[in-house]
């Protein structure tokens, strides 16, 4: 009749106390300052203006080798 008097577990040990969470760094620092505006700078010299993208003008196509067809595929 040993399964109905069974011996009680031990308990089990504590739970131990979570470390502190460290402070969070600060929005608005130097270093973010910094970076946000090297990324704007970078922006900035990557963009392209309305004259670099537009390929045509009011004669038409500005390249002549965008015309040219090739007459046969063999020559």
């Amino acid at each position: 009749m040993g399964f109905f008097f069974k011996p009680s577990p031990p308990p089990p040990p504590p739970i131990p106390q979570p470390k502190p969470l460290p402070e969070p760094p600060s929005y608005d620092d130097e270093e973010r300052k910094k970076e946000i505006g090297e990324r704007r700078a970078k922006v900035r010299r990557n963009r392209k203006g309305r004259k670099q993208t537009i390929l045509t003008d009011a004669d038409g196509l500005d390249d002549q080798d965008l015309l040219v067809k090739k007459k046969s595929l063999g020559g």
